[in-house]
């Protein structure tokens, strides 16, 4: 009797199935290539700063990565030029192309910032005793600009503070720093204002700051009633 047929069929169906297969040689290159590259512009996307070898050979990287960080490019080892997102160009061209040197409130800006420096350690000492949660000088600015404007209320000088470009400057905020909470602002300005010493410094702040052209421009003289009623609560503790 023949040997049955079908157990040898079975293993040479397994033999073949289980042969290796022979690699394109050439595909493997390409995918080397490929995943070559796609490190060399991981890395390339890392770098704060390349070559402008580089910057030709990984042009796409550059660009790609300059939306996480500002890359710079150097040419003969020194700086040349720099790639940034278009956010981070309009956020800082705003900021640079935002001058009021022409107006009156920036002379009453340099005025107090001068007047300030020249307090500095009495401005310093007074607001470590007041326990402020914002810095004495933007609040005491802040103070000045309700003063010449004619706001009656601290909510008022908050909005103002926040919506008008011009009051931002003055005060010593940057177009993209974010304004202090209502709260936190009304709890300074209240510190502020039961500081007999601050309020001191507030009013030789202002002796002799040209705010007569402002006055002019809008008819509304600044408040001496209002500073005289924060000298008082002052000295009344508040």
């Amino acid at each position: 009797m023949g040997q049955p047929r079908g157990p040898a069929c079975a293993m040479s169906v397994l033999r073949r199935e289980t042969r290796p297969t022979h690699a394109d040689p050439v595909a493997e290159r390409q995918a080397g290539a490929g995943r070559g590259c796609a490190m060399e512009r991981a890395a390339v996307s890392r770098k704060p700063n390349i070559g402008i070898r580089e910057l030709k050979e990984n042009l796409s990287a550059v660009v790609d990565s300059a939306w996480e960080h500002p890359v710079s490019v150097h040419r003969y080892g020194s700086p040349w030029v720099w790639i940034v997102s278009h956010e981070v160009w309009t956020r800082n061209t705003r900021r640079i192309d935002f001058n009021p040197a022409g107006h009156p409130l920036a002379a009453v800006r340099q005025h107090l910032d001068m007047a300030m420096r020249e307090r500095q350690p009495r401005l310093h000492a007074a607001a470590l005793r007041a326990m402020l949660r914002i810095e004495a000088q933007p609040l005491l600015r802040a103070l000045a600009v309700q003063l010449l404007y004619g706001l009656e209320t601290e909510a008022a000088l908050h909005e103002q503070i926040s919506c008008n470009l011009l009051f931002r400057w003055f005060v010593g905020l940057s177009l993209d720093q974010q304004i202090w909470t209502p709260q936190e602002f009304g709890y300074s300005l209240e510190r502020v204002l039961a500081s007999a010493e601050l309020v001191a410094i507030l009013e030789e702040l202002l002796l002799g700051a040209p705010v007569a052209p402002i006055a002019q421009a809008t008819g509304i003289p600044l408040n001496q009633a209002l500073l005289r009623e924060w000298r008082a609560r002052s000295v009344r503790g508040g």
